[in-house]
């Protein structure tokens, strides 16, 4: 295997010799210490093909004078015969061994920060802080340690309990979970549990605290539920202390919102002509440099919609390269004065209306009763309701 290695890097052609002649040069040659291999006749025996090592083939002059035949090579084979096709694209080969220096330089320098478990810091506010301590796209991997990251971080914000930050690759992983400090610190302030709304109380179960309405009485919004004041009492049924605390417990209000919303008869309806010019804007820092076809002009277009497309080049790298890529879209558009017919104004306040009941369950109301009833009052239409719904009562005084 090492014998066939050798010959391969050295290199060996496939050499033609004209069959009458083959077996007395074969002959010679081997006399000589000169060796084939891969011998076959071609051609019904007018030619013999063979193998031989290339060093070998410049020994073969004082044959061919002595023989006159003259072996024709068909085939170069091995290292070097690829190494000096290598050196006549020798522009390829500098450019492939540019591309993998660049490469390597690289590959040692972080090229994106990735920041998950957030909720109250944005990610925005995170990377400028960690700009402000030169972590940013594109610095060495090798100044990056991930321990002092950390320890920065919890002493930046006191509201992270856990910071975890991780090198894999190109890429540095910051990895968060927040504490809200300023609730648990709030939750343990005495305070009284309000109602949010007007309603009836559906049910009431206190943990802590002194309840100060039952189940089916009316209460208006403010009212106190449960009393942060608890009254100690002896052996005497005697009130020895009073002691505020923070009222905890389970209220459900049973309430009524009345619904209403307008929609004017008229209005001016958009149509958007296809006329439109784009402009494109590089900024690189606070310069910019706009790209528009000067043929095209907004002057003829009365109204126009803008549409805004891009922005900084790579803003997950870092602050500090300032590029940035937009395009604006003019697009022409034509107002006509029309009005809503019955059908279209229904179903824009059914809609209306559908999404108001969304968010009051986003809110945490349910069990929400109430229809749309819409009517016509002069140039406009209204719809109105009267929705009757539960919501469990959550807010302090």
């Amino acid at each position: 295997m090492i014998h066939k290695i050798l010959i391969w890097l050295g290199g060996y052609v496939e050499v033609r010799l004209p069959g009458e002649e083959a077996e007395r040069f074969i002959n010679i040659c081997r006399t000589k210490g000169i060796f084939w291999w891969k011998i076959r006749w071609q051609r019904e025996g007018k030619y013999v093909y063979g193998c031989m090592r290339r060093k070998d083939y410049y020994r073969l002059r004082g044959i061919v004078q002595k023989t006159g035949v003259f072996p024709v090579v068909k085939t170069r084979i091995g290292g070097y015969f690829w190494f000096r096709r290598g050196l006549s694209r020798a522009s390829f080969w500098c450019g492939i061994l540019c591309m993998l220096c660049v490469l390597f330089v690289l590959a040692g320098r972080i090229w994106g920060i990735e920041i998950s478990g957030q909720s109250y810091h944005t990610k925005d506010s995170i990377l400028r802080f960690l700009e402000s301590e030169d972590i940013y796209g594109g610095m060495a991997g090798k100044d990056v340690v991930c321990s002092e990251i950390e320890t920065k971080l919890r002493k930046k914000y006191q509201d992270i309990g856990w910071a975890s930050v991780e090198k894999s690759g190109s890429k540095l992983y910051v990895r968060l979970d927040e504490v809200l400090l300023r609730g648990q610190k709030h939750k343990k302030q005495p305070a009284s549990l309000v109602a949010e709304d007007t309603g009836t109380v559906l049910s009431i179960v206190t943990k802590t605290g002194t309840a100060k309405v039952r189940a089916g009485d009316q209460v208006k919004k403010g009212q106190k539920l449960i009393s942060e004041k608890v009254k100690i009492v002896g052996d005497n049924d005697e009130v020895v202390a009073r002691k505020h605390v923070r009222a905890t417990g389970t209220v459900v209000l049973r309430s009524v919102y009345h619904y209403e919303d307008v929609l004017k008869k008229s209005y001016q309806k958009r149509e958007i002509t296809g006329k439109s010019r784009t402009i494109y804007q590089i900024g690189i820092k606070n310069k910019n440099l706009f790209l528009y076809n000067p043929l095209k002009s907004l002057e003829s277009y009365k109204k126009y919609d803008i549409i805004r497309e891009g922005g900084q080049v790579c803003p997950f790298l870092s602050y500090r390269f300032p590029i940035s890529f937009r395009k604006k879209t003019f697009q022409e558009v034509r107002e006509e004065k029309t009005q809503y017919s019955g059908e279209e104004a229904e179903a824009i306040l059914t809609g209306r209306f559908d999404y108001y009941r969304q968010q009051m369950a986003e809110k945490g109301c349910y069990d929400m009763e109430g229809e749309l009833v819409i009517g016509e009052q002069g140039d406009r239409f209204v719809g109105k309701a009267d929705i009757v719904y539960s919501r469990e009562q959550k807010t302090y005084q």
